[in-house]
C-alpha cells in the first residue's frame, strides 16, 4: 500500500525546496520542487527511453512499461507500489505545487518547450502517467480522481 510520508526520514526541513515523500513496500521515493525554476525534480518517480541504444529486447521493455518516448513510471514504481493509490499524491502535488518542467531520472529535460511539442504541459506529463491510467481502468475521468 502507498501511503504519503509515512515512513521516518532523514531532517529535510533544511532542505532549500519543499519535498513530497511517498512511501512503497520496501522504499521511499522522494519529489521535490525547486520553486525558482518552477522545476519538479522527480528521481526514479518517471523515466522516459528514447532511441535505445541497450538493445531491442531492453527497447520493448520500456515500450511494455509505457517509458519509450513518453515519460511514464519506473518499474521499481510498478513492482513496489500501489499504483492507483498513488493518485490522490499526485494530483496532490499538481494542484498544490506550480511546476513548467520535469527533471526525470532517466530521459531528456522535459522542459516548457519541449512538453508544448508534444502538446501538453509538465503537469499533463505528470498527472497522466500516474492517474490517467488507473481512472481510464475504472471508467472515470479526471474530474472524478479530484481531491
Amino acid at each position: 500500500t502507498t501511503t504519503v510520508t509515512s515512513t521516518p526520514t532523514p531532517n529535510l526541513e533544511i532542505l532549500p525546496m519543499p519535498l513530497f515523500t511517498v512511501a512503497g513496500t520496501h522504499f521511499v521515493e522522494f519529489v521535490f520542487l525547486h520553486r525558482p525554476s518552477d522545476t519538479l525534480i522527480l528521481a526514479d518517480a518517471l523515466e522516459n527511453f528514447d532511441a535505445c541504444v541497450h538493445g531491442k529486447v531492453f527497447e520493448r521493455t520500456v515500450q511494455m512499461l509505457y517509458m519509450h518516448n513518453c515519460p511514464g513510471p519506473a518499474f521499481e514504481m510498478w513492482s513496489q507500489f500501489d499504483m492507483s493509490a498513488l493518485s490522490s499524491p499526485v494530483l496532490k502535488i499538481c494542484d498544490h505545487w506550480s511546476f513548467n518542467q520535469i527533471v526525470l531520472a532517466h530521459g531528456p529535460l522535459m522542459d516548457h518547450t519541449s512538453c508544448m511539442n508534444m502538446g501538453v504541459t509538465a503537469r499533463d506529463i505528470f498527472m497522466n502517467a500516474y492517474v490517467l491510467p488507473y481512472a481510464l481502468a475504472k471508467g472515470k475521468t479526471h474530474a472524478d480522481n479530484e481531491v
